[in-house]
């Protein structure tokens, strides 16, 4: 369940990049 979890920040934190550098390239 931990790996799970782990892995699900882990990919919000990399969606959450994508759309700071977006807004940041705006």
């Amino acid at each position: 369940v931990a790996h799970s979890d782990e892995m699900g920040t882990s990919q919000g934190q990399e969606d959450l990049t994508e759309m700071v550098n977006k807004l940041a390239t705006d």
